[in-house]
């Protein structure tokens, strides 16, 4: 396992409420002594399905706004992308981590 993909694999491992407060800590790491925080602005380029579980993961974090770009204005604008298979183990960690939205 690559170093990047412990690294996700510790951090979707955690719970749920615990990761809004991690990234609060983070955020305060930049030594100022202000209480106003800008927000963290992320940019995910492409809206695959890891792009969008990032995004969904990120946004339980205070203070982030995510942006998603994607090239393809719909589904049916030619081929899009590759078939991924999710085991079941995946699917109920994802289930687990992602807000109920995402899942209807």
């Amino acid at each position: 396992m690559l170093p990047l993909q412990k690294g996700l694999d510790a951090f979707l491992s955690q719970d749920r409420e615990q990761i809004p407060a991690l990234a609060g800590r983070l955020s305060d790491m930049s030594g100022s002594t202000s209480k106003a925080v800008d927000p963290l602005k992320v940019i995910i380029i492409g809206a695959g399905i890891g792009s969008l579980a990032l995004a969904q993961i990120l946004m339980l974090a205070p203070e982030t706004q995510v942006t998603c770009y994607e090239r393809n204005a719909s589904l049916d604008d030619g081929i899009v992308g590759f078939r991924v298979m999710l085991s079941g183990s995946t699917l109920a960690l994802l289930k687990r981590k992602l807000s109920n939205e995402v899942w209807v």
